[in-house]
């Protein structure tokens, strides 16, 4: 059975993260069901920790000044586990258990990588769907295998946004085509779903990643076909917390 941790740095935010934590408590048991031995490592110093200590997750404690040194964190603890793969995601993000459907049962060499993502705006009022082009994608899991070299920390210490980017640059670069590959899923536009709020933390803005990367903007009852792949509970209280206004 291969391992899996989701590396989810967290800093306040404490309505939607316990949101956000159900579900993703929910995704592991279903993995586990479905042959992944699935966890979360969340990495925070604030009430985040505790949130995570109720849903089962493994903790990492770390201040909130570089968002790339607690990425690092998270991959490393769970490297020292012997974990066999990583998936780096936000505290404000659920996602579809078919996302890890072709996750192969013995690591290798591959960077398994999404391109489509669902956002809404902190006003709740809409869906945009993206669909990113630029190399890195959306998101992607990792084989710690390819993290080794690098002590396990592949992602720049001190920055706090363009992470992913960072991470992926330090594991391809050095090294020869064939010593890694990159396998793009077939995907759909749910699979990873984005709540943005009016939170000053948050790092991209809803309206960049549409004008960007959108393939549609959904206006109308922008929240039913999230019912169709999540727990209907959670979509209402994600509705909710955007009816009292999205801001913690």
């Amino acid at each position: 059975m291969a391992s899996l941790w989701i590396v989810t740095p967290a800093h306040g935010r404490l309505g939607l993260t316990s949101i956000v934590f159900e579900q993703r408590a929910r995704l592991c048991d279903e993995l586990i069901r479905r042959g992944i031995d699935a966890n979360c490592v969340v990495v925070a110093c604030d009430e985040n920790l505790e949130l995570a200590d109720e849903f089962g997750f493994a903790s990492v404690e770390r201040d909130n000044e570089w968002l790339g040194m607690r990425f690092n964190d998270g991959y490393q603890a769970a490297a020292r586990l012997g974990v066999d793969y990583v998936m780096p995601c936000g505290s404000d993000s659920f996602l579809d258990p078919s996302y890890f459907d072709d996750l192969p049962s013995q690591p290798d060499s591959t960077i398994k990588l999404s391109r489509w993502y669902s956002v809404y705006p902190a006003a709740g009022d809409r869906r945009g769907e993206i669909y990113v082009k630029a190399p890195i994608g959306v998101s992607f899991t990792i084989p710690t295998t390819l993290l080794e070299p690098f002590g396990y920390r592949p992602c720049e210490n001190a920055i706090k946004k363009g992470c992913d980017t960072s991470t992926f640059r330090t594991i391809t670069r050095p090294r020869r085509s064939s010593d890694w590959s990159l396998v793009e899923r077939e995907g759909h536009p749910l699979e990873i779903v984005g709540f943005h709020t009016n939170s000053e933390t948050q790092i991209s803005s809803y309206h960049k990643l549409v004008r960007r990367w959108g393939v549609r903007e959904v206006t109308e009852q922008p929240f039913d076909a999230l019912r169709a792949v999540y727990p209907t509970d959670l979509v209402d209280r994600v509705v909710d917390y955007y009816a009292e206004g999205a801001t913690g």
